[in-house]
């Protein structure tokens, strides 16, 4: 399988993250977009995120203050372009994903997936259904919903079928359904709430280290986890979202091994906000040393 094949660009080749594409063979992360909102139940917009990504990341500075570096400096990055996406057809889109990873895996590349909104993480996360990484969600939601139908508020609960539930932890919960917050208890699923993590940062960063020490791990971010004010863009806010610098703390505090990455849901705004926050964002997770 070529890589390329599986994608196209909307705006030239020239129009990849960062405005800047290192070669196949020399990147240590893959970068493609997944720009799929077909089952969102509020505000639409997610299928526009990878290219306002693309496009905020052009115009911030590459250097990482938190790492003084530039973010190539730390990890080299490819930009495939977009997956194709069947908007009629959910899972058509999703086992192209998943297929998608699975390929950049055999490459030992690390696959970093643009959404989209929340649901392309199920095929992204189902490509390592045999090596069942450790999973870390940051989330307002914690997606447990229970319905036959996959979309953006089901995908982690499908993805316990080959995730094992003791793998998982949920980051910045803000507005559980109450079938979402029974599973969780009933299940011992490990979740911290924003306000648990306002109220004592330094116990939320010891946990996620802890949990994460040595193992290795698959990040899936939804950008509603941040407050709105943040991201107004974003599909599904809640009030009372995550500060940006908590949230990095929390990221920069994840020891072991990312062995795929994703940032969903940031529906690009006019004031560029929520897209320019995301960029940032990636900028932040290239630079780790997890990756």
């Amino acid at each position: 399988m070529k890589l390329k094949e599986e994608c196209f660009d909307l705006l030239g080749p020239e129009f990849v993250f960062s405005g800047m594409n290192f070669p196949e063979e020399q990147s240590k992360v893959i970068i493609y977009g997944a720009p799929l909102d077909a089952t969102t139940c509020a505000k639409p917009g997610a299928r526009y995120g990878p290219n306002a990504i693309r496009a905020a990341s052009i115009d911030l500075c590459s250097f990482v203050l938190s790492k003084k570096i530039d973010y190539f400096e730390k990890t080299k990055t490819y930009d495939l372009g977009n997956i194709k996406v069947e908007h009629g057809d959910v899972q058509e889109t999703i086992e192209r994903i998943e297929k998608m990873n699975k390929a950049i895996i055999e490459r030992k590349k690390i696959p970093f997936m643009l959404g989209g909104e929340h649901s392309v993480s199920f095929g992204a996360v189902k490509a390592f259904a045999k090596e069942k990484p450790l999973l870390v969600v940051f989330d307002a939601h914690p997606d447990l919903m229970e319905d036959e139908r996959l979309h953006h508020g089901t995908w982690l609960r499908k993805a316990l079928q080959f995730i094992p539930k003791e793998n998982v932890i949920i980051m910045g919960i803000l507005g559980p359904a109450k079938d979402d917050w029974d599973y969780i208890q009933k299940n011992k699923i490990k979740a911290l709430t924003a306000r648990e993590i306002k109220k004592n940062l330094e116990k939320a960063k010891k946990e996620l280290s802890s949990f994460t020490q040595g193992k290795k791990f698959y990040l899936s971010i939804d950008i509603d986890v941040l407050d709105p004010g943040l991201v107004p863009g974003t599909g599904c806010s809640e009030a009372g979202g995550l500060s940006y610098i908590k949230l990095i703390e929390l990221i920069e505090s994840i020891k072991g091994k990312a062995v795929g990455l994703d940032l969903v849901e940031a529906a690009p705004d006019a004031e560029q906000v929520t897209q320019r926050t995301a960029a940032k964002i990636c900028y932040e997770l290239l630079v780790q040393d997890f990756l």
